[in-house]
């Protein structure tokens, strides 16, 4: 019981601090431009009060500075607090009451202010807070800390900055989670601001001393601390500069201040340069701990391992078009103590710093708590800058719940490549195939069947003729990259190319059949057959006059087919003509009229008819041969273009012969 006493003794003096009537504490400050179109800009103050001080301010000024063009300059005054704000965001258990609401212990609270504004075009903007005042000499005062030089009377400071010039409409990064301020001794601890950018440019993060005011006025560290050690820590003070995770293990209970620049960079005129800048300035509270902070472990693609202490990773690359899938897992050594609160019970939440993404915690407010993120990058997700988002673990113990949150970053990188759909090739042809890539690609493997085709690298096409393949379903296939051999995430496309036959049926030559016996017609190899009579095999029989066509497919269904057609007369009781018997049709094919030379057999008044390839009659007309030369004339112009069957008829002859008209 000694123990608890001492703990809480300590914290009752260390946050029992109470400042002069009406005096302000800061806990911590960001501030923040959204761009809305044009040169419309959102300012956003984030102010952290410490409930110890006196009441928030009621209004924000802000100073806008063009330090190349001072005549855009000008101030803002007099912007209200936002609707909302004044909520508390103390990591306090349910148990315990902070100053925030008529209780002893250390508490913070979020006041916002918003306003808009417009921008002239600049190549550095400066947005300053100026406390209640136009200028930028900052705002008193700090809470008592130490590591630095008369806290209680040194002024706080923020400020951005952007270049609106060769950026337009940019905005400077965001902060998405609330400071955490409270850490303890002799524990390893993370924390990440979850910053989000909405531009999608590269952040970078870095620790610097925080200011005082706006004309390069800062705290005054007492040594040893410095901006990047503001307290003693064994490992020394870290901060990723890719994904803002800062990791501590204070050594001794201690307040000091700290701040946090994340600079935000764009490539101009294929320079890398800063276009924006964000400051997060924060009041770090060390003291005595009766609980183990709990903590997240890196990325875990199997989703079963859980939790590995060895687990570090927190970066990787994302491939264009793959399903991202990883578990993150918590853990807390605590082991039950309803004196301290829920101290081995903990729950994992996120930022929604990847907002198409989905993140699922299970068992939150247990001890087997756990996330799922699922995320499926499309192409206007590929670019230089990660994609990353913020996780925090947070246990129930009391006085104050142990926090942890780290940041989780994805390269996105690959090409999309698009060389169309299945298709299919009748025998004799062949097609090229284009590989349509975003962003452009350099180098281009392309395969057939699983085999390299030999195509030059630099060639984003390649054309495939049927003659060099059998016929059936062959895969086309390229791989392609950036030109550099390491690219960790090619493009990739297929395609399904089939090659059918195309049938050539022979049905033979039109016929007259005196003996009436039954005639099989054979349209040789194919897949499916169509016959004018129905039937759908390779053979029929036909004992009956007419026009037999048929269509003959080199597959199923396809566009690669044949057709042929033959005109059988069956003639009973006649004898069978000799050759003088023939009848000649010229132009065949026609456009319009047809000349019929007759045979010498032929004579008087005959009847030409003129069939379809269904079997029916479309026209019919007498015919009186001429005595001299043997010719008659039929026109067929008024019919449409295909094959027709011309019968002439007479009391002893009957004469066929098969017509095209074109």
């Amino acid at each position: 019981m000694k123990k608890h006493i001492t703990f809480l003794f300590w914290i009752i003096m260390l946050f029992s601090f109470h400042p002069s009537q009406g005096q302000q504490f800061t806990a911590g400050m960001d501030l923040s431009l959204t761009c809305l179109g044009g040169n419309d800009y959102l300012i956003r103050l984030t102010f952290y009060r410490e409930c110890s001080g006196g009441a928030p301010l009621l209004t924000a000024s802000f100073v806008l500075e063009c330090t190349t063009d001072s005549t855009n300059n000008f101030n803002v005054t007099g912007v209200p607090i936002k609707a909302g704000s004044g909520v508390e965001v103390t990591p306090v258990c349910q148990t315990m009451a902070t100053h925030c609401s008529s209780g002893s212990i250390h508490g913070i609270e979020e006041y916002v202010y918003e306003t808009q504004v417009t921008l002239p075009p600049c190549n550095h903007w400066r947005i300053g807070w100026s406390g209640n005042g136009t200028h930028l000499n900052g705002y008193c005062c700090r809470l008592p800390s130490n590591t630095i030089t008369s806290p209680t009377s040194q002024y706080i400071y923020t400020e951005v900055t952007l270049n609106n010039l060769h950026a337009p409409c940019v905005s400077t990064p965001t902060f998405t989670q609330p400071p955490q301020t409270m850490f303890c001794t002799n524990q390893t601890q993370c924390v990440n601001p979850g910053a989000v950018d909405p531009d999608g440019d590269s952040l970078s993060y870095s620790l610097v001393t925080p200011m005082t005011n706006g004309n390069q006025g800062t705290v005054n560290w007492i040594p040893p601390f410095t901006a990047t050690q503001p307290f003693p820590s064994m490992p020394a003070i870290s901060l990723d500069p890719v994904t803002g995770t800062l990791c501590m293990s204070p050594t001794m209970n201690i307040i000091s201040p700290m701040a946090i620049r994340v600079q935000k960079w764009r490539d101009i005129n294929n320079t890398p340069q800063v276009v924006a800048t964000s400051y997060r300035d924060i009041q770090i509270n060390v003291f005595t701990c009766n609980n183990q902070v709990p903590s997240l472990s890196g990325m875990d693609p199997s989703l079963n391992s859980g939790y590995d202490p060895f687990n570090n990773t927190f970066t990787k690359v994302a491939c264009l078009g793959d399903t991202v899938r990883f578990a993150i897992w918590g853990f807390d050594p605590d082991l039950p103590d309803t004196t301290w609160g829920d101290r081995e019970k903990f729950s994992i939440s996120w930022n929604s710093g990847i907002p198409q993404a989905d993140f699922q915690a299970f068992h939150n407010n247990t001890d087997s708590a756990y996330a799922i993120f699922t995320w499926v990058p499309e192409l206007a997700d590929t670019r230089d800058a990660p994609h990353c988002f913020t996780a925090t673990i947070r246990d129930g113990a009391c006085p104050y719940n142990g926090m942890q949150s780290y940041g989780y970053c994805l390269f996105v990188k690959g090409i999309k490549v698009d060389i169309g759909s299945d298709t299919l090739l009748c025998r004799g042809e062949s097609i090229t195939i284009e590989a349509v890539t975003q962003p452009p690609a350099v180098y281009h493997l392309w395969q057939l069947n699983g085999i390299p085709t030999g195509t030059p690298l630099a060639n984003s096409s390649y054309t495939l003729s049927t003659d060099m393949v059998p016929s059936g379903e062959h895969v086309v296939s390229v791989q392609v990259t950036d030109g550099t051999h390491n690219f960790p995430c090619p493009g990739m496309a297929t395609v399904v190319v089939d090659v059918v036959v195309r049938p050539n049926p022979d049905l033979g030559s039109d016929a007259v059949v005196y003996d009436n016996t039954p005639v099989t017609l054979d349209a040789g190899p194919g897949a499916m057959y169509h016959w004018n009579t129905g039937d759908t095999t390779q053979q029929i029989t036909v004992n009956t006059t007419g026009l037999y066509s048929v269509v003959v497919d080199g597959g199923y269904g396809t566009r690669c087919t044949g057709t042929d057609s033959v005109f059988i007369e069956f003639i009973i009781g006649v004898d069978e003509p000799d050759g003088r018997s023939a009848l000649t049709v010229y132009p065949n094919p026609t456009t319009g009229e047809v000349t019929l030379q007759l045979p010498e057999q032929a004579e008087g008044v005959m009847e030409a008819q003129v069939f379809s390839v269904e079997g029916r009659l479309v026209f019919k007309q007498q015919i009186h041969p001429d005595p001299n030369g043997r010719m008659a004339f039929v026109n067929i112009g008024h019919l449409p273009a295909g094959i027709y069957l011309l019968k002439l008829h007479s009391s002893r002859h009957s004469l066929v012969a098969k017509l095209v008209k074109e």
